[in-house]
């Protein structure tokens, strides 16, 4: 499928599409019907949480698309 072992999700999604030959074993298949599941953009990823009802939020930084 061309993928290297240490690849981002961001380097094999490209346009809206991912950059990945076609499968060619069961498991291929499996992995990228995954990957077309996912909807990616170019938003920084985030995550929040409650304690005591109280909100907090943490940016987290990710490599850019345009690596």
């Amino acid at each position: 499928m061309g993928i290297a072992m240490n690849s981002h999700l961001s380097q094999l999604f490209s346009n809206g599409r991912w950059a990945i030959s076609t499968a060619r074993s069961e498991k291929q298949v499996l992995l990228q019907s995954h990957l077309s599941s996912l909807l990616l953009n170019d938003s920084d990823d985030y995550y929040e949480w409650v304690v005591e009802d109280r909100y907090g939020l943490n940016l987290i930084l990710v490599q850019s698309i345009n690596c």
